[in-house]
């Protein structure tokens, strides 16, 4: 089983490893064009029950501790994945509410 354990804590960290390179995307553009909302929803969700699965394993035999932190983190990152998403859909609507072109590079905010 510990063999086991560490090959799903593996896949788990490298599946999240591309959340990283999506988030730090969507920060520095601070734009959500070209991402999909139905993605990290579904990740949470998975995750999610991933967890739940994890609880039930160490409630009954006290072992998997550290996936459900691994579990959780991902679920975290997701999570303000879909935050993101979802602030920087609404400054894009805004701005074309204003009758301002989002691709407009001196219309879009400052980075930094």
């Amino acid at each position: 089983m510990f063999m086991a354990e560490i090959l799903e804590t593996l896949m788990v960290v490298c599946f999240s490893t591309g959340w990283y390179g999506s988030i730090r995307r969507v920060w520095q553009a601070q734009d959500s064009r070209g991402h999909s909302w139905t993605m990290p929803v579904l990740v949470a969700v998975g995750c999610a029950f991933g967890l739940g699965s994890k609880l039930a394993l160490f409630a009954s035999t006290g072992y998997g501790g550290f996936l459900i932190l691994v579990y959780a983190w991902n679920i975290v990152l997701s999570l303000a994945h879909l935050y993101l998403l979802r602030q920087f859909s609404d400054q894009l609507d805004s701005r074309r509410f204003a009758g301002v072109d989002p691709s407009d590079a001196e219309s879009a905010p400052a980075a930094g």
